[in-house]
C-alpha cells in the first residue's frame, strides 16, 4: 500500500482535530471503505466517525475489529475490508491470518 495514501487518510482526521490513535483508527475504516468513501455525505461520515468512536470506546481491542465491522454493517456498509485497516487492527487481523495457518493437531 502506498504510504502517502496512509498520509492522507490520516491527516484527514488530524485536520479534524481528533486524536492521533482515533485518527489512525478512521483513516483505516477511510481505507477500507474506499470504494464509497467518495460518494458518502457529510452525515454519513459523520455517521461513521461516530460509530467507530463508539466502537473504539466500548470494545476490548480483541473484539474491536469484529464489532466494528458488524457496526458498519448495520448501517449497510457491507463492502469494509477489514484487511485495509490500520494501526491495531491491522496487527489483529494479520495476526489471525498467521494463527490461521498453525496446525492444531499437535
Amino acid at each position: 500500500m502506498p504510504y502517502w495514501r496512509a498520509c492522507n487518510n490520516i491527516l484527514f482526521f488530524l485536520r479534524l482535530e481528533i486524536t492521533y490513535n482515533l485518527s489512525v483508527i478512521l483513516g483505516g475504516v477511510k481505507n477500507a471503505l474506499r470504494n464509497v468513501w467518495d460518494q458518502l455525505s457529510e452525515d454519513e461520515i459523520n455517521e461513521i466517525m461516530f460509530i467507530v468512536e463508539d466502537t473504539h470506546l466500548q470494545s476490548p481491542s480483541s473484539h474491536f475489529v469484529d464489532n466494528l465491522k458488524e457496526n458498519l454493517v448495520k448501517l449497510g456498509y457491507e463492502s469494509i475490508d477489514v484487511s485495509k485497516l490500520y494501526g491495531g487492527a491491522a496487527k489483529k487481523n494479520s495476526l489471525n491470518k498467521i494463527l490461521k495457518k498453525l496446525p492444531t493437531d499437535l
